[in-house]
């Protein structure tokens, strides 16, 4: 864990985002809007992401490079190996590519893309968990685990 400093306060930040006060208390994170997670931070709300990869990734590559990205697209997981800092033209490039939804064809032989896991939600086809579950505003794991249980009966997963 590293060391974290604002407003006269410490915080202890792991190579995963998770972030523990002075006395190793976890902080309970907060979903923004969009699905990224931010922490109160010395009365601040901060995107954790931005924290990890300062603390534990490389230093921004050029002046441009101003926001990051999470790799898996999944915005839970801050482990400083999933992020990356990008321009703002790469994040809009990245952040949905066209891939993300196609419709599935019934008389299609064969799934869109056969290395991925692909999933089938209502209709829509997403080339994998990870994907469906960004999309749908879930985290991945809970997704998954939904799926083994058979809690959500219009998915399915395409073999």
């Amino acid at each position: 864990m590293r060391e974290y400093k604002t407003n006269n306060r410490t915080y202890f930040i792991s190579e995963d985002g998770a972030v523990y006060t002075e006395d190793m208390r976890r902080l309970v994170p907060h979903r923004g809007a969009n699905g990224a997670v931010s922490y109160l931070l010395g009365g601040e709300r901060r995107s954790i992401g931005r924290i990890v990869l300062g603390l534990y990734g490389l230093p921004a590559p050029t002046k441009f490079h101003k926001e990051i990205i999470h790799i898996d697209h999944c915005l839970w997981n801050n482990h400083y190996k999933n992020l990356m800092w990008v321009t703002s033209s790469e994040r809009a490039l990245r952040q949905k590519p066209p891939w993300w939804k196609i419709p599935v064809d019934p008389n299609a032989e064969e799934v869109p893309n056969p290395r991925s896991n692909p999933i089938t939600v209502d209709g829509v086809w997403y080339a994998s968990v990870s994907a469906a579950a960004f999309s749908l505003g879930v985290r991945r794991d809970c997704l998954s685990r939904a799926l083994g249980s058979g809690v959500f009966k219009g998915m399915s997963i395409n073999k």
